[in-house]
């Protein structure tokens, strides 16, 4: 580094002034990303817009490391950045009154983030400190079944009540099957919420929920 006039100049704390200010515009990138998610609490619209986190740090591996000397340690200051940015956002979440889909979508997040960082950037979870939702996965599902078992009890007594009304009041006799036995639609309206809550456990890849 040297003036005009051909003095050297040293530069102080170069790398410590680098740094701060990287952290603090990454943050504001973070911001801005989920800035309007967070005032609609659109939580999912949040989690389904943080691909960029993983494009983006391709890119810096690509295009930024190469430009910076090994000592620096760019890409690991990089990946930490974004994952506690992210850690701070997931913990902002559970802080809410999350709905059931809710839940389910952060539990696919948590699980697709690791084996995303894993497979497309060789970060395994050990090196992503601290751990996303601070081990709280347990809690939401509890909380999630907790939704469901209110959920499922108030549309079967639902049904039934509406089934009942329809029986009693019926202008025409019950269905009947081939073998000669009646049948009521909502056992079919009933089969269908089974499914559906099994489909959507299903894809949310959580033994216990199933």
């Amino acid at each position: 580094w040297r003036l005009a006039e051909g003095n050297p100049r040293t530069i102080k704390s170069y790398r410590v002034e680098f740094y701060e200010q990287l952290h603090q515009s990454l943050r504001e990138r973070f911001e801005e990303e989920f800035a309007p998610f967070k005032d609609n609490e659109d939580w999912q619209g949040a989690l389904d817009s943080a691909d960029f986190i993983f494009n983006e740090l391709e890119l810096v591996y690509d295009q930024v490391v190469p430009k910076f000397p090994k000592k620096y340690k760019i890409f690991p200051y990089f990946v930490l950045e974004y994952h506690r940015h992210t850690y701070d956002l997931l913990n902002q979440m559970v802080q809410q009154d999350l709905d059931a889909g809710t839940i389910l979508r952060l539990l696919r997040f948590v699980r697709d983030y690791y084996t995303t960082m894993s497979t497309r950037l060789g970060v395994t979870e050990e090196l992503l400190e601290p751990q996303l939702l601070d081990g709280q996965e347990q809690s939401l599902v509890d909380d999630y079944l907790k939704l469901v078992r209110r959920k499922l009890v108030e549309w079967t007594s639902n049904l039934m009540q509406s089934e009942s009304k329809d029986f009693v009041t019926r202008q025409d006799p019950p269905e009947m099957s081939p073998d000669g036995q009646f049948g009521l639609s909502g056992a079919v309206d009933l089969f269908q919420i089974i499914n559906q809550q099994i489909d959507v456990a299903a894809d949310a890849n959580q033994g216990k929920l199933l």
